[in-house]
């Protein structure tokens, strides 16, 4: 059975980007996207993909956290990846404290966002800067 993943980001070359090297990493894989979690979830009623990846919002971090507690509610925190611009310890630690398990900075290079794709696929966790 192929991997499923959704790409949820407001900026389309951002989700292309994703598209393209998630396409060209995984064998056979499906792969949709939304530029919001709400049209996510209203296009593609139903939809558990194995792997979400969710972009943050960075004009304050504390917005994302209701972000963060709604794809809680109704995904697997495991099967989901969280970036956003620039990692602060105390915005990581209380991305933490509600139960996000993998994150990843838009400052990691390529060889990091292929390790927790493969890492979330696999069942594993990673915080990276």
């Amino acid at each position: 059975m192929k991997p499923t993943i959704a790409i949820i980001d407001r900026y389309p070359v951002l989700r292309q980007g994703l598209t393209l090297f998630l396409d060209g990493l995984l064998d056979d894989v499906s792969i949709t996207s939304s530029d919001d979690f709400q049209s996510f979830l209203q296009d593609h009623p139903g939809l558990k993909p194995d792997i979400l990846i969710v972009a943050l919002g960075q004009r304050q971090y504390e917005s994302n956290v209701p972000l963060i507690m709604m794809v809680k509610l109704l995904f697997d925190l495991r099967r989901v990846i969280f970036y956003d611009e620039k990692a602060d310890f105390a915005m990581l630690a209380d991305y933490i404290r509600i139960g996000v398990t993998n994150y990843l900075s838009k400052d990691s290079g390529v060889a990091e966002l292929k390790r927790v794709v493969q890492d979330v696929l696999d069942g594993a966790s990673t915080v990276s800067r």
